[in-house]
């Protein structure tokens, strides 16, 4: 992201967790992980993520849910929803 962080997403626990590597360098043992659940937006088993830096926004995908949800990277925060028909 904008900020340097790692998003990663864990389906079924509904966590989106971000991996901040602080020095700038991943995996030296300072990193910090922080996560915010989207479950409380609605999501059931949320598979894709991906950033939007233009817009600096966390996209994720919701199979379950049929819904794209586009969330502020540092909160979780709900920021607007896309209803889709998804072939499950």
């Amino acid at each position: 992201t904008k900020r340097g962080v790692l998003l990663v997403v864990a389906g079924i626990q509904t966590q989106v967790y971000r991996v901040d590597p602080v020095n700038g360098t991943f995996g030296d043992g300072d990193d910090t992980v922080t996560s915010f659940d989207v479950s409380r937006h609605g999501a059931l088993d949320p598979e894709g993520i991906v950033y939007d830096a233009v817009r600096d926004v966390v996209v994720v995908v919701d199979a379950p849910s049929s819904t794209i949800y586009e969330l502020d990277p540092v909160t979780g925060d709900l920021k607007d929803t896309v209803t889709v028909g998804f072939d499950t």
